[in-house]
């Protein structure tokens, strides 16, 4: 019992001569070094050092951040957060690219089939508005006609020749997005190609 209650005394007589030993050290705004075993609450927001009983750092608590440094960490990490969604983005959109062509020639042929798609498009328009313009030729001269006859032209041949000429513009409004649509087409290829390439030299680095 004796020797029991003196290894406890022993180990009561450790713990209290750790804790003893605990130091704090931080500097004010003022460049003045405290050091303490307990630090006061108005230098909570200071960086601090807790020194064990040779001196030597054994933890740092890093003073706390300004508004300005709070906002501009969470910039930071937004940041960094929207690169990685891109990125990851990016990734899946090139297994797509790679799974869908096999060669950058695929790409190609790809790209040929969807601009002779859109040329036929536009062919096939060209054709309608050649037509209605020989329509529109025809209502045009019909009421020139009837105006040097002295007679009147009829509300209906005049709303024809209006609704013929809408209709045209439509047609060449058509034929103005399709071509935009062959050139978003070829600058679409050459991203691929691009992407192709970057992507297939990524597989064969990893």
């Amino acid at each position: 019992m004796r020797t029991t209650l003196y290894i406890s005394l022993i180990f009561f007589c450790l713990a209290s001569a750790a804790s003893a030993a605990k130091l704090y050290k931080w500097v004010d705004e003022d460049g003045k070094v405290f050091y303490s075993d307990q630090v006061p609450p108005e230098h909570n927001d200071r960086e601090r050092h807790q020194l064990n009983s040779q001196g030597i750092v054994v933890e740092t608590v890093d003073r706390a951040l300004t508004p300005e440094e709070i906002a501009a960490e969470k910039e930071r990490i937004k940041a960094e957060e929207e690169a990685t969604r891109i990125a990851e983005e990016r990734r899946r959109a090139d297994e797509v690219l790679l799974r869908s062509y096999a060669s950058e020639d695929d790409i190609v042929r790809s790209r040929e089939q969807k601009l002779e798609a859109v040329r036929r498009t536009i062919d096939v328009t060209k054709a309608t508005i050649e037509s209605q313009n020989r329509t529109l030729s025809d209502m045009i001269k019909r009421a020139a006609d009837l105006e040097r006859a002295g007679q009147e032209v009829s509300p209906a041949l005049r709303s024809s020749i209006d609704v013929m000429r809408t209709q045209i513009k439509g047609q060449e409004d058509t034929i103005a997005r399709k071509e935009q649509e062959m050139e978003d087409i070829r600058a679409q290829s050459e991203r691929d190609l691009a992407r192709f390439q970057l992507a297939k030299q990524r597989i064969e680095l990893e």
